[in-house]
């Protein structure tokens, strides 16, 4: 597949909101990993990883161009200051093997932002959005 491989560990996941934006190649890898990062709930909303311990995981999808994802991320290369993610190059674990590719990273002090967000101890946004879904479904708060 031609394009730009990049990590995706929530809403861009298959079966997720944002999978199947008009820029998706394809899927590259269903079972992917990020070792050395931790994932935030951001107001219960969508995911941020953060520099860690942890492990986070996702899939691998294969995107034409990155003006998208860009957009969809609030990233911008002439503001990076005021910009929710910033786009970096990352070593993925997938069952062939590792491979390079591109994430966006929540562009906050992770200190900070591990104090002001909730953790995903499993680090798999998937398991998070399944019990967002279930307290939604009960009344209760997606936090």
């Amino acid at each position: 597949m031609e394009g730009h491989a990049v990590f995706v560990y929530g809403t861009l996941r298959e079966g997720e909101c944002r999978f199947g934006i008009d820029s998706l190649v394809g899927v590259l890898h269903k079972e992917a990993e990020l070792k050395n990062f931790d994932m935030l709930s951001i107001n219960g909303s969508f995911p941020g990883l953060v520099p860690g311990e942890g492990t986070v995981k996702g899939e691998v999808h294969v995107f034409k161009t990155f003006a998208e994802l860009n957009r969809i991320e609030g990233f911008s290369e002439k503001d990076l200051k005021n910009s929710l993610y910033l786009r970096q190059t990352v070593t993925i674990s997938t069952p062939e093997g590792e491979m390079e590719a591109s994430t966006y990273v929540f562009n906050e002090d992770a200190d900070t932002a591990r104090e002001r967000y909730r953790s995903v101890e499993t680090g798999d946004w998937l398991d998070e959005a399944s019990a967002g879904r279930r307290r939604s479904l009960i009344g209760g708060s997606s936090n």
